[in-house]
């Protein structure tokens, strides 16, 4: 209930108990053991003076060391069993002492009562065995030596002895009720330990080893037997004697029918016809057990299913055979059929073995050709691209200088002032080339009707126009040394495409599995840009038709009519316009046109409307012709944004001819008038709303203004409007609101100024009827 506090100086001491130096027992029991004696102290709280008087008390053992110490006497055992002389000489030596006990026990029954219990308290006190001779007991001896002890607990006093059960109480009169332990009550933890060699512990871990072994086969076969005891019983439990009964008069049954019906049908030999009326007649089946029929027709449509089975199968193995023998046809059929076009697949393997050299052949060849052919096409675009630039620029520096010219002069300060350094060079060089312009037109018919502004101006300097000269001719050499060094059946386009097309006359099928059409113009790609590189579209009037590649691609011979007529050679040359011919004109187009340039814009619109009529392939869904279409486009707007400029300039400065403003604001007019003119020469390429929407914009940004900005009373007036006109009239219905508000403003304050001019007044009312109804459908 409580526990017992520690006392200092109250430790406890071995004496050797002086009890056991005059006893009788001695002689069995070990001088060596000593016990403990207990302390004399009273106890403090669950203790009894009394109970403090005792001479022994017990040692507590750990639970960990009982556990050890039964370990080890299971050890004992094994090694008892292992050794069987050894242990047969110490179970002599123990049945001598159990002997010498029992003589005295015997003898001296009352000193074997005090010794035994004193024994025992030692014992359990100290935990060692209790042979007097040193040898081990076996457990017969202790069965025996508790038995013995049993027996002289009933014939002794119940305060004589120490009850052997663990769970009984010690109680006394007077003395207060102590549960004994469970820990304290083991007899087998006060066993002295034992050490044993390390051959003795291998020898005992392989005999657990072969115990646990033949414990799991005992197990494995009890088991078996226990499933085939189950089994038996199952049996047993299953097959009674009735049903065994049964089953033989089910079987007497079964062979009585069939004797019956061997009786009845076995000696005709006809054949039976199992379509019969025959009423249903109820068999009963022999034996004592007549609770089951069978009745005739139920036999009769079980024989008609099996029948019918029988008949589909037939029927399906007739059919494998149908089919086996269709495929035995038809096999034989491919083999005359190989037989008879082993020549012509002859030639054809030939001929694709040919073909497959030629091919890698050619490749090989234009793998080293093709990026000579783009080196020389890019230097060529480079020297005209340059010429291009340096126009453009020319010209737009020209419109600053003659508007800083015109704004000085306007302001009052002398012009010849601010042309200074380059800016005078340049003064001179543009006078020049107008001089040399003048001169040329000098009696001709275009002198006449010219009005500055008109003109390309795009004369360059002799030493520039040599330099060019030079380059395009160095570049020209090289074009036609390009195939010097190779055979002529690799060199020209026409015997490349008859060797290729050889395979189409030979195999069509081959070839147009192998796509080889689409491979065709990438082939063709490197000559016909060879080809547009000696010549210049924008400089020479030029039809596709009369060019080198397109007369070869038509000179192409076929074996027979039918084959001419084959749908790779009409399509062959609109392949390579569509993808070679437009993407070239694409890139000229880009870094080579003048859109200021109408001279430039006739030769390719001509070049690009005689394209699109010979070659059907080119519509809106064509995505390089869309490509070249918004090219030209953006060129336009380009050259609108940067080149066209109006000045604006005070009434009297305008009026003042010394000035120059009037001049240049009347140049600047004409300007946009021949970018219009451009503009419209792409009507057959270009969309005409594409076309009214461009030729609106110059008109709007430029045209009107300039009208506006002078008197329109004056007799200039007339000839502008008319030339606007002219160019405007055609694309008023496809122009928008807000486009033609602006024009239609301009013309009626037109109009009212020159309402004596007939002819105007009649163009005037005619456009402006146009525009209203365009306005206002």
């Amino acid at each position: 209930m409580f526990r017992k506090p520690k006392v200092k100086g109250n430790a406890r001491q071995r004496v050797i108990s002086s009890e056991y130096e005059n006893s009788d027992c001695l002689d069995h029991v070990d001088a060596s053991k000593a016990v403990i004696e207990a302390p004399t102290s009273k106890a403090i709280l669950s203790f009894d003076d009394e109970e403090g008087a005792d001479d022994n008390f017990e040692i507590k053992k750990s639970k960990r060391y009982q556990k050890e110490q039964r370990r080890q006497k299971k050890l004992e055992e094994r090694a008892a069993r292992e050794f069987k002389e050894e242990d047969d000489v110490e179970e002599h030596g123990k049945e001598q002492v159990v002997y010498i006990k029992h003589e005295l026990l015997i003898t001296k029954p009352e000193i074997v009562d005090d010794c035994v219990e004193e024994e025992v308290v030692s014992r359990e006190s100290v935990g060692g065995p209790t042979s007097s001779v040193g040898s081990i007991p076996d457990s017969r001896a202790v069965y025996e030596a508790k038995k013995k002890r049993e027996e002289l607990r009933k014939k002794g006093k119940p305060s004589d002895y120490i009850p052997l059960d663990e769970d009984k109480k010690i109680s006394n009169k007077g003395e207060r009720r102590r549960l004994i332990r469970e820990e304290d009550d083991d007899d087998s933890d006060h066993e002295i330990q034992t050490f044993y060699s390390a051959k003795a512990e291998r020898r005992e871990e392989e005999e657990r080893r072969r115990n646990a072994q033949y414990d799991m086969l005992e197990g494995e076969e009890d088991r078996e037997n226990e499933i085939d005891e189950w089994e038996r019983m199952q049996i047993e439990k299953a097959v009674s004697t009735r049903n065994v009964g049964e089953m033989k008069e089910r079987q007497m049954n079964e062979v009585y029918m069939m004797e019956q019906y061997n009786m009845k049908y076995g000696d005709n030999k006809e054949e039976v016809e199992m379509e019969v009326d025959v009423a249903d007649e109820v068999i009963g089946r022999g034996g004592r057990n007549h609770a089951e029929s069978i009745s005739l027709s139920a036999l009769l449509d079980k024989l008609k299913l099996r029948m019918e089975d029988r008949e589909e199968h037939l029927n399906r193995r007739r059919y494998e055979v149908s089919t086996l023998e269709q495929t035995l046809v038809e096999n034989d059929e491919t083999l005359e059929i190989m037989r008879l076009e082993r020549p012509n697949l002859k030639s054809k393997h030939e001929m694709l073995q040919r073909m497959r050299v030629y091919s890698m052949c050619v490749l090989e060849c234009l793998n080293e050709k093709v990026e000579i052919v783009n080196e020389l096409v890019d230097e060529r675009r480079k020297v005209n691209s340059g010429r291009r630039d340096r126009i453009e620029k020319r010209r737009r520096r020209d419109v600053k200088d003659y508007y800083g010219e015109c704004s000085a002069a306007a302001s009052g300060r002398d012009a010849n002032r601010v042309r200074v350094g380059e800016h005078q060079l340049r003064y001179s060089d543009r006078e020049g080339r107008k001089g040399k312009r003048r001169r040329e037109r000098e009696g001709t018919t275009a002198a006449i009707s010219h009005e500055e502004g008109m003109s390309s101006d795009d004369e360059e300097v002799t030493s520039q126009v040599v330099n060019d000269k030079e380059n395009l001719g160095t570049i020209e050499m090289k074009i036609a040394q390009v195939f010097i060094d190779t055979l002529p059946e690799y060199s020209s386009l026409k015997g490349i495409l008859e060797r290729i097309l050889e395979w189409l006359w030979t195999d069509p099928k081959s070839f147009n599995d192998s796509y080889v059409e689409v491979c065709l113009p990438k082939l063709a790609s490197p000559f016909v840009r060879l080809q547009f590189s000696l010549c210049d579209p924008l400089k020479d009037d030029i039809m596709l038709h009369e060019m080198d590649w397109y007369q070869e691609l038509l000179s192409i011979s076929s074996p027979t009519s039918e084959a001419a007529n084959n749908q790779v050679i009409i399509s062959l040359i609109p392949s390579i316009v569509h993808k070679v011919v437009v993407p070239y004109l694409t890139d000229m187009m880009r870094d080579e046109w003048e859109p200021v340039s109408l001279t430039q814009s006739s030769r390719i619109s001509t070049l690009l409307m005689a394209i699109l009529k010979e070659t059907p392939f080119l519509d809106e869904r064509s995505k390089p012709l869309r490509r070249l279409l918004q090219t030209i486009v953006d060129r336009f707007n380009n050259a609108i944004d940067e080149d066209l400029f109006v000045p604006m300039f005070s009434r009297s400065s305008m009026d003042n001819p010394h000035t120059g403003c009037r001049s240049f604001l009347d140049r600047q007019f004409w300007s946009a008038i021949k970018l219009m003119q451009c503009v419209s020469v792409f009507s057959g390429v270009l969309s005409d709303a594409l076309v009214a929407q461009l030729c609106f914009s110059i008109s709007n940004r430029v045209c009107v203004i300039a009208l506006q900005l002078v008197d329109m009373c004056e007799p200039h007036v007339i000839i502008k409007t008319r030339a606007l006109l002219s160019r405007i009239r055609r694309w008023i219905r496809f122009g928008r609101v807000n486009e033609l508000r602006p024009l239609l403003t301009c013309l009626s304050n037109v109009q009212k100024c020159h309402s004596d001019h007939k002819d105007l007044m009649r163009e005037t009312q005619s456009a402006i009827e146009e525009i209203q109804r365009s306005i206002h459908p």
